[in-house]
C-alpha cells in the first residue's frame, strides 16, 4: 500500500483474513484487518465497495469472534464514519454506537477514543436536526477529551466545532458566536497562515454572526475566509 500497490495490498489484506478465518481460535485481527480494507478501498475512492466490505467485514467477523468483541469497534467506527461523510446521517447513528458502546464496555468507562465517536454520532445527530440530542452527547464527551487531550486538541476542536453549529441551529447565536471567536484564536495561534482550519473558524464566525444579524461581522469574516481560501 505505501509504494502505491493497492491490488496488491488488497490481495494480501484478503489472503491474511482467509488464512486467519481458518485458524482456531480466529485471531482478533481479523475484525482490524477486515476495518484497514475499507479504508484502502474508501481512500482509493471507491466508496460503494467499501461499505459493502465494511457491511461483510462486520458479518464474518462477528460470526468468528461474537458481536461483543472490542475488535468489532474499528469495523462499525469505519462503517460510520464513511456514511456521515455521505450525508445518510440516520444510518450513521447505529454503527457509531455500536463502535462506543463496544469500546467502553471493554475498558470499562469512557475514554478519548468512545468519546471521539460519540462526538462523530453528535454530529450525525445534528444533521439529522436532532441539536438539543447533539448538545447533550457533547456535554458527556467534550470533558474527557478535554482531560485526555488538552482542550486544545484537534479531538477537542472538532467537539467544539459540532458544538458551535448545533448552537446557531438552536437559536442561540451570541453563545455561538463567543464560542466561534475562542476557537478562531486557538487555531490562529497553532496553526500557519494558510491551513485550512483558520478559513473554516472564519466561516464559521460569519454563520454564528449572521444567525444573530451582526452583518459587519459576518461580512468581514467570511471575507477573511475567502482571502485565506485563495
Amino acid at each position: 500500500l505505501e509504494h502505491g500497490r493497492l491490488d496488491d495490498a488488497l490481495s494480501r489484506n484478503a489472503e491474511a483474513i482467509r488464512i486467519g478465518l481458518t485458524l482456531k481460535p480466529v485471531p482478533a485481527d481479523v475484525a482490524i484487518w477486515s476495518a484497514n480494507r475499507v479504508v484502502y478501498l474508501y481512500s482509493a475512492g471507491r466508496t460503494e465497495e467499501a461499505i459493502a466490505t465494511a457491511q461483510d467485514g462486520i458479518a464474518r467477523a462477528s460470526a468468528a469472534l461474537g458481536p461483543e468483541h472490542p475488535a468489532m469497534a474499528n469495523l462499525y467506527a469505519n462503517l460510520g464514519a464513511i456514511l456521515l461523510r455521505l450525508n445518510r446521517p440516520h444510518d450513521a447513528m447505529a454503527p457509531i454506537r455500536q463502535a462506543f458502546e463496544l469500546i467502553e464496555k471493554a475498558a470499562g468507562a469512557p475514554n478519548q477514543n468512545s468519546a471521539t465517536m460519540r462526538v462523530q454520532f453528535a454530529q450525525a445527530l445534528v444533521r439529522a436536526g436532532r441539536y438539543a440530542d447533539a448538545i447533550a452527547f457533547l456535554d458527556s464527551a467534550t470533558p474527557i477529551i478535554d482531560a485526555q487531550l488538552g482542550a486544545k486538541s484537534d479531538r477537542s476542536l472538532t467537539a467544539r466545532d459540532t458544538r458551535l453549529i448545533a448552537l446557531i441551529a438552536l437559536g442561540q447565536g451570541a453563545q455561538a458566536e463567543a464560542l466561534a471567536r475562542e476557537l478562531l484564536d486557538i487555531r490562529d495561534a497553532r496553526l500557519p497562515e494558510g491551513h485550512r482550519d483558520r478559513a473554516n473558524a472564519r466561516e464559521n464566525l460569519a454563520k454564528a454572526a449572521f444567525s444573530q444579524g451582526d452583518w459587519t461581522t459576518a461580512r468581514s469574516a467570511a471575507a477573511q475566509a475567502v482571502a485565506l481560501r485563495e
